[in-house]
């Protein structure tokens, strides 16, 4: 840490003082915009997923053609349709866009259902029909550590030497401790709109 910077007596303080967030005199007067207050382009196409319920399987392929058959539904993506990487911008590099060759957990997105209306994405994504041949679904940690399957390499901190500092102790217990892990994530819906414009409109 460097110590020789100069101080400046005058500038406000980062902590100890509450500051206003950047958006809040927006939402507070009921002025910012939510993607439901745009108003839609005429042509716009709504998508819903197509989600696994296996836990763990292999994917050996995908039924559409019920889904295709309904009048509005314009297209089923799937992992063979998403041009260049098949891999979110994920910092290990393992999640892809949509399940390929297997599906990892209840839930995972297999494909994109894309329609005229939100409702009728919905109702066609659930007429897809993927075939999952159903593999062992490791569940809880006991068995993830007995199968070696992490989802980050472990990490082990050591600071001396414990086991002789145990066979050296006057006193010793010996039990297990479980500690439930939740990561914070954002509890908010994620939208995107795309408008392509064509070479002849204004």
């Amino acid at each position: 840490m460097r110590n020789d910077l100069p101080l400046n007596a005058d500038a406000p303080m980062a902590s100890g003082q509450s500051h206003p967030h950047e958006s809040a005199a927006a939402q507070i007067a009921g002025a910012a915009t939510y993607i439901d207050d745009i108003v839609e382009l005429r042509g716009t196409l709504h998508a819903a997923p197509v989600l696994s319920k296996v836990a763990h399987g292999k994917l050996l392929g995908v039924d559409t053609q019920a889904a295709l058959a309904l009048p509005g539904v314009h297209a089923v993506l799937l992992a063979a349709d998403v041009p260049g990487s098949k891999v979110l911008a994920a910092f290990a590099g393992d999640e892809p866009v949509f399940a390929q060759d297997t599906v990892q957990h209840v839930g995972q997105v297999i494909g994109l259902v894309v329609a005229d209306s939100v409702m009728l994405a919905r109702h066609a994504a659930r007429l897809v029909r993927p075939h999952i041949e159903p593999l062992p679904a490791i569940l809880d940690v006991r068995a993830a550590r007995k199968a070696q399957s992490f989802v980050l390499p472990p990490v082990t901190v050591r600071r001396g030497d414990a086991a002789q500092a145990l066979a050296q102790a006057p006193h010793t217990l010996q039990g297990t401790l479980e500690v439930v892990v939740r990561s914070t994530f954002t509890w908010k819906a994620r939208w995107l709109m795309h408008c392509r414009r064509s070479k002849t409109s204004g």
